[in-house]
């Protein structure tokens, strides 16, 4: 009988092969043959190795690479610029907080212009100011925020008084000329490299973010100065004492005394002045007198040789006769109103004196301010004015004319006001100024005059004793 195999040896007889190909049935020899035919055909599963998963791989290419460092720098360069402009933001705020303490409203404006603007109303300013205030010094804090606390000479500018800056014709005692406006000259670099740096997140004009902040101080805009109509017909010094009398819609003058006597006329309030005869009846009984209004009081005044003397008129009568001055001194300025004469004479060693003359009373020290005092008519060009009891002196230093009035004949006198300022009206050195007063009722005229009658010169008109100034 033959052997027929049973369980995993059967089923595996069915899966080795012969040498042909087919499979053998053939039965192993022996029974280690068998042992050994039965491990080997014994089924197990296959070993596989595990194979590491990997994703799609990209080919690296150079231009990648230079367009992610380029990506990276762009992002840097941004960076930095966002950077400047948050740091712009701060500088302009600082740079206008100081333009307006310095200039006004329209300082920020004019100063990131760059014109010629700001530095005009900063001199404005301090031309207008006392000698002995420190218009700058509250603008300290606001210059140490833009310039990051740098102390230099600009900080010392500003802590100076006013009569200290060669620019501001302080009269002698009032100041002595220490600096000059341009120590206040403004550093913009710092604000134009941020700008710069700023694009292009910065606007092409700074003007929008030139804002001061709530809490920054703004000085009031600096008033401009009148600009002088152009008259005519009047001599370059001062009349002495004159006498003006209205004559329906015009104005008459008579000037001097004897020889020297001179009339004029003018229908366009005082602008333009011709000659007229002195011989006219209207001037009867006026000849060489000061008055004014309807002429029934005035002033005449007198050499006796030995002494300059003041008479008291009335009605064409003299009343009294009281000294004024030596006979060697010499007459500056000579004015009067229907209650008082007043006079500005200059004697020995140069010294200017000022003198109140009450009509039918002696004359007496009109006391002024002491820079007046000290001021010598070689430096300083000084005019007298009286109008219904206020007594008005202008006086002239660095092309600047400057006007005090007193109502209590010297007690007490006004901040004095600016009239004219040669650098305001941009005029040369040789040009004329307006330095001579002259009342014709209840105005004051202030004027320059001139050699001949074609040549026109500065003049400007106060209806407030002095207070302000038009130029018609």
């Amino acid at each position: 009988m033959p052997f027929e195999p049973r369980g995993p040896l059967r089923a595996s007889r069915r899966l080795v092969p012969d040498v042909q190909g087919e499979p053998s049935h053939k039965p192993p020899h022996s029974r280690a043959a068998r042992a050994v035919s039965a491990r080997r055909l014994t089924p197990f599963p296959p070993v596989v190795s595990p194979v590491p998963s990997r994703g799609p791989v990209l080919p690296i290419r150079l231009r990648y690479v230079v367009l992610l460092v380029a990506a990276g720098l762009s992002l840097r360069s941004l960076g930095g610029r966002a950077l400047a402009f948050w740091q712009l933001h701060g500088a302009a705020s600082d740079f206008a907080n100081y333009a307006a303490c310095m200039a006004g409203p329209t300082g920020p404006e004019l100063l990131g212009q760059g014109s010629d603007g700001f530095s005009r109303l900063v001199r404005r300013r301090l031309v207008a100011s006392r000698p002995d205030a420190k218009p700058f010094a509250p603008c300290v804090p606001a210059l140490d925020a833009y310039t990051r606390g740098a102390r230099d000479a600009r900080r010392a500018a500003h802590e100076t008084k006013a009569g200290d800056y060669e620019e501001y014709g302080a009269l002698p005692g009032e100041g002595r000329p220490m600096t000059s406006v341009a120590a206040l000259a403004v550093d913009v670099s710092r604000l134009r490299e941020l700008h710069e740096a700023a694009w292009p997140f910065a606007p092409a004009d700074l003007g929008p973010l030139l804002r001061p902040e709530r809490s920054a101080k703004v000085a009031p805009h600096p008033a401009e100065p009148a600009r002088p109509a152009r008259g005519r017909g009047l001599p370059p010094f001062e009349l002495g004492y004159s006498a003006s009398r209205q004559l329906g819609h015009g104005e008459l003058l008579f000037a001097g005394q004897g020889a020297n006597s001179s009339a004029h006329r003018s229908d366009d309030g005082g602008v333009s002045w011709a000659g007229v005869d002195v011989d006219e009846p209207v001037f009867a009984g006026v000849s060489g007198q000061c008055a004014t209004g309807d002429g029934r009081v005035g002033f005449r005044l007198h050499h006796t040789g030995t002494q300059l003397r003041v008479e008291s008129w009335l009605d064409g009568s003299q009343d009294t006769s009281f000294p004024l001055a030596a006979a060697d001194t010499r007459l500056t300025s000579f004015a009067c109103d229907g209650g008082a004469a007043v006079a500005i004479l200059n004697g020995e060693e140069r010294k200017t004196a000022f003198r109140l003359c009450p009509h039918r009373a002696p004359c007496k020290v009109l006391s002024v301010p002491a820079p007046l005092r000290a001021a010598s008519d070689e430096s300083t060009a000084m005019s007298i004015a009286r109008v219904k009891g206020v007594s008005i002196i202008a006086s002239e230093r660095a092309g600047v004319v400057r006007v005090i009035s007193s109502r209590d004949d010297g007690e007490t006198w006004t901040p004095a006001v600016v009239a004219y300022d040669r650098r305001e009206q941009q005029q040369s050195a040789a040009a004329a100024l307006p330095t001579h007063l002259l009342s014709l009722g209840s105005r004051v005229v202030l004027y320059a005059g001139a050699e001949r009658s074609s040549q026109t010169y500065p003049v400007l008109f106060s209806s407030d004793f002095g207070a302000s100034w038009q130029g018609q």
